[in-house]
């Protein structure tokens, strides 16, 4: 059995997980996103517009286990469940660039 800090660590280094948040209704929709570690957090970046923001507004409850670019995600891939924060100021946009392209 996987424990959830080493599941979380294994999520840290995929490059893509499978983002599953929850419609007002409560069904589950996933899709592939990029995903950087930033200390103790998972981010993710997706323009405000979404409906992945949409759907997260209403439902912070997410789950994420490691996927392909596509989405393909293995049979025996953890699953990490936890809540999403949307962050939408100039500071988290700045520090998101530079942690996507590589840098601190």
């Amino acid at each position: 059995m996987t424990s959830d800090v080493q599941a979380f660590t294994r999520l840290g280094a995929a490059k893509f997980v499978s983002l599953t948040i929850f419609r007002r209704s409560g069904v589950a929709v996933s899709s592939p996103v990029w995903i950087a570690l930033d200390g103790t957090d998972l981010i993710v970046t997706t323009p405000k517009e979404s409906g992945k923001v949409k759907r997260l507004r209403n439902d912070a409850r997410v789950e994420i286990r490691p996927s392909s670019r596509r989405g393909t995600v293995e049979p025996d891939a953890p699953t990490v469940g936890g809540r999403a924060v949307v962050v939408d100021d100039d500071a988290a946009r700045d520090k998101l660039t530079r942690i996507f392209k590589g840098g601190r």
